[in-house]
């Protein structure tokens, strides 16, 4: 459909439509023209194609939307629901308002958004691929929800004034198991949340930066791909921000070989430092040297502390008597520490 004139009404219910509706316009030196839905029906079983120049408006309070391609304007002041059509799509145009995405399939933004809506992911993955020196966000500068289902994901940029990993949401940086995705604002997980980083190789793996402040109240997971085992001295840093705020997460780390240990040490910090460290774990300078010992539960409360010998530690937590379920125990010794997992049956 090509637009004439200065303002294009569609008045129609276009909602059984199945295809592709192809938004252009005719180039007219005193005006720009655009497409106007007159109605709330939507294209939730078409794709919309919007062409580079072209503005498609909404009157309705939220547009659904099948699929979404091109590089032209989803114009109005309305939310644009993409997604219906559980398909693998890409959209390097703009948002003038406000973006949820539905369904199971991929939405690709790859365009300069700085709309001041909300950008709620319900369903699917959202993939931000724009270039790691752009200015303007790909999913603009309001609150990004990652709902229960919804996946973020993508190498970037992105300026939301603040990220919420809300209970069933998952927040994975990078294209896979490499990329850098930089976050002007700050990131804020709730419990039920997932945090996941993907480790490449010793020099690659997947990363966020420039965050402001970060809380961890979920999971933390870390992957490794297929084919790497990490060495004595691999280590990670895999984010920065300028304020760290955590209730020590649930920590989900890979299996390494029967000599090598995780030192998560500097990780709980501002600049998110994983390290492989030898599987006698901390420095000890004599084997009956004392541990000081926290014990926290999945909610990141402390249930309790006390002191240990290193060769005592484990048989004094199984002393405490804890409820069922599963537990952080942080073991300190001078400036060395080491996280475990622990089940008390």
């Amino acid at each position: 459909m090509s637009a004439p004139y200065v303002r294009n009404y569609l008045c129609g219910n276009w909602s059984a439509f199945e295809g592709v509706v192809k938004a252009t316009t005719k180039a007219n030196s005193s005006y720009t023209p655009s497409f106007d839905f007159k109605n709330s029906y939507g294209l939730p079983k078409a794709t919309l194609e919007v062409v580079a120049g072209t503005t498609v408006t909404s009157q309705s309070g939220s547009f659904k939307l099948g699929a979404v391609s091109g590089n032209g304007t989803l114009g109005g002041s309305n939310a644009w629901e993409i997604g219906y059509l559980n398909t693998t799509n890409s959209f390097s145009g703009t948002i003038a308002s406000a973006l949820t995405k539905v369904g199971t399939g991929t939405l690709l933004l790859s365009g300069a958004n700085n709309y001041a809506g909300e950008t709620n992911i319900n369903g699917g993955i959202l993939r931000v691929n724009n270039a790691n020196n752009a200015t303007v966000s790909a999913t603009g500068t309001g609150r990004l929800n990652i709902n229960n289902g919804g996946t973020l994901t993508g190498r970037g940029f992105i300026d939301n004034n603040i990220v919420y990993i809300n209970s069933g949401g998952l927040f994975m940086p990078g294209a896979y198991y490499v990329g850098e995705l930089k976050v002007d604002g700050s990131i804020y997980q709730n419990p039920g949340g997932v945090l996941e980083f993907r480790l490449n190789s010793a020099t690659s793996h997947s990363s966020i930066k420039g965050l402001n402040v970060m809380t961890l109240k979920g999971t933390l997971r870390i992957l490794l791909k297929e084919g790497y085992t990490p060495s004595l001295g691999d280590s990670f840093e895999l984010w920065s921000c300028t304020s760290f705020s955590s209730s020590i997460p649930e920590l989900v780390l890979p299996e390494l070989p029967a000599n090598l240990a995780w030192d998560t040490s500097e990780l709980f910090t501002g600049r998110g430092k994983l390290s492989v460290t030898d599987a006698n774990g901390l420095q000890l300078n004599s084997w009956d040297e004392m541990l000081d010992i926290q014990v926290v539960n999945i909610n990141g409360l402390t249930v309790a502390s006390l002191e240990s010998k290193a060769t005592e530690w484990e048989k004094d937590v199984k002393e405490l008597n804890l409820a069922k379920g599963i537990y952080l125990i942080k073991l300190q010794s001078g400036k060395s520490s080491r996280i475990v997992k622990h089940y008390q049956p």
